[in-house]
């Protein structure tokens, strides 16, 4: 589940399904109405959501959620599906007693059910349970609204649903009930299915605020009435969310690009972020949980510049949809695709939920003939985090042009992406050689020295850096750092405070004197400090660990050990890119803390 997502309204249908035969044609499970299972934050290229041209959207690009109505992303079927029982069998069911319990921590409900039945819990959207012959299904399927409903336009859409082919749905009645503990609906009918079968259907409706829920069960002549008890008490058990319950938000799971989709089973091929300019057809995929029913996406393919930012778009494009969530758009061009930037943005209304960004660069071995694209495409594959390609692309450029000051900060980059430390410090050296005065340079490559920990040559190259540009407040907050790894405390908060008089705004230098005070062993300035720093938004794995140490400092254990463990949770998050001193040591001192706390 993504973190920072919007809340959605949701519905939980309940579905008890029995499968029995007559003549040999199995009957079909019916399944209710349902929205598609749901991601980090999408990765968007810079500047990418602020400089969207005003271009009108497409026609084409309006996503609409898969059948059974047009803006409906259909539930997966149950895994457990009920086997087919002989029509000429008159033996009763018993009605086990419901010591079996079943709790939704996702979606905050909960039934019984009886104890020597089979849950299968696989999809939070999708609960079954089976009988131990394997005759009789129930499923728990859960619903996602766009809004609130009453419950008679919530049964209008739950009984909808039957109607849609292969099968059809007839009501024969339609009564006010009581669903578990909330005021509902039931509906007595007939689904017929394509072959002309005739099921029994009972269908329950209940809704609470903005969630609605469907309970139903289908069978055949005696097998309804068998089941029929065991249905209705476990639909007696249910419990529903409050009103007040705030649902798990949509989330996308999944964004990329690939040069071809599996249809059949909605998975693409070849997924790659950079193709050739000879590919005959792109595809934007898209997968997402906890899409709300009759919500619609729409598919915009921008042209950019280097840095991501949209210049034009680009068609003709066509959108699908397949199972489980599943979307892609398909970008078919009239003739070969033109060299350059691109990203996929993906709408739900208003709001960019996806995008996804690639280049186009080759055609047939042929690449390109001057150095500055290649940096350029270096650049891009930097901002897509591609940094193995982008060291090839800045390779490339530097072939060309052996004097390219920009390939080698570029691909200096991409080698401390890589945590290639040594390689990044050799390329800054000789942009250096080309350019001995550049402050810009210097403080990188001071960076460069203060990761490979050698905070002496660091520290020389920060002082050139400030003697050529004094009055940047990064330069002395990074210098900050490096006078701590010189066990420098005093000259670090000088530096701090110096950073903070030019740019008294910035969080990153409070956490950076932060640092300082904790070294110091300065608790309380500490605590103050970071406290500012993560009420400011500043939130980061810096900040809670820094703060943590603070406040262990002061003892205050309970919010330490919280702080901590949000901290290093963050960290692990982050563990394949490379870190530099101040949070490794941050890691260190938080770890030995813990062990004594």
């Amino acid at each position: 589940m993504g973190r920072q997502m919007k809340v959605l309204s949701i519905g939980i249908a309940v579905v008890a399904i029995i499968a029995a035969c007559t003549g040999g044609t199995d009957a079909e499970p019916v399944v209710a109405p349902t929205s598609a299972p749901l991601a980090s934050p999408t990765s968007t290229p810079a500047s990418a959501t602020s400089s969207i041209p005003s271009t009108p959207l497409p026609t084409a690009t309006v996503a609409v959620a898969p059948s059974p109505t047009a803006t409906f992303v259909a539930r997966p079927s149950a895994t457990a599906t009920a086997t087919p029982q002989s029509a000429t069998s008159t033996s009763s069911i018993p009605a086990p007693v419901l010591t079996g319990e079943f709790t939704s921590d996702v979606f905050n409900f909960s039934f019984n059910y009886p104890s020597n039945w089979t849950l299968d819990e696989s999809d939070e959207q999708v609960i079954a349970i089976t009988d131990p012959q394997g005759e009789v299904a129930f499923v728990v399927g859960i619903d996602i609204l766009p809004s609130t409903q009453n419950i008679k336009a919530y049964t209008t859409l739950a009984l909808d649903q039957f109607s849609q082919e292969p099968s059809t749905f007839e009501a024969t009645s339609s009564s006010g009930t009581i669903v578990g503990e909330l005021p509902g609906n039931v509906t007595i009918g007939e689904l017929t299915s394509s072959g002309g079968t005739p099921t029994k259907t009972k269908i329950y409706t209940a809704v609470i605020a903005s969630m609605g829920f469907t309970i139903s069960m289908t069978g055949q002549g005696a097998s309804f009435a068998d089941v029929e008890p065991i249905f209705d008490a476990i639909v007696d058990t249910t419990k529903f969310p409050s009103g007040s319950f705030e649902p798990p938000p949509m989330v996308v799971s999944r964004e990329l690009m690939s040069a071809g989709i599996n249809a059949s089973a909605s998975e693409p091929v070849g997924v790659t972020t950079v193709f050739e300019e000879a590919t005959p057809a792109l595809f934007a995929f898209l997968d997402v949980d906890y899409l709300p029913i009759g919500t619609e996406l729409q598919f915009i393919w921008f042209l950019t510049n280097r840095d991501g930012v949209p210049i034009d778009t680009i068609d003709p494009i066509t959108v699908e949809t397949g199972d489980d969530g599943a979307f892609w758009s398909t970008f078919e061009p009239l003739e070969t695709i033109p060299l350059g930037f691109y990203f996929v943005g993906v709408f739900s209304e208003e709001a960019l939920i996806a995008a996804m960004p690639f280049s186009v660069v080759t055609e047939d071995g042929a690449e390109f003939t001057d150095a500055q694209s290649y940096v350029d495409w270096g650049v891009f594959l930097i901002a897509i985090d591609e940094p193995v390609n982008a060291v090839y692309a800045t390779t490339k450029a530097l072939e060309l042009d052996g004097k390219n000051t920009e390939a080698y900060v570029i691909r200096s980059e991409a080698y401390t992406t890589s945590c290639e430390i040594d390689s990044a410090t050799a390329d800054l050296s000789k942009a250096l050689g080309l350019e001995p005065d550049n402050a810009v340079l210097l403080a990188r490559r001071g960076t460069s020295h203060w990761y490979a920990l050698d905070a002496v040559k660091a520290l020389i190259d920060y002082n050139k850096a400030i003697g050529l540009d004094p009055d940047n407040a990064g330069y002395y907050n990074n210098r900050a750092l490096i006078q701590m790894a010189n066990d420098r405390l005093d000259a670090a908060l000088a530096d701090a405070n110096r950073a903070l008089e030019l740019h008294p705004e910035s969080l990153g230098t409070l956490d950076s004197r932060g640092y300082a005070y904790l070294k110091a062993g300065q608790f309380r300035n500490a605590k103050q400090d970071y406290d500012t720093a993560i009420s400011g938004g500043f939130s980061v794995s810096y900040t809670l660990l820094g703060g943590g140490l603070a406040n262990a400092g002061l003892g205050q254990i309970i919010l330490a050990r919280e702080m901590l463990e949000q901290g290093l949770d963050l960290v692990e998050e982050d563990a394949d890119t490379c870190q530099d001193p101040q949070i490794t040591d941050l890691v260190k001192m938080a770890q030995d803390v813990l062990k004594n706390i």
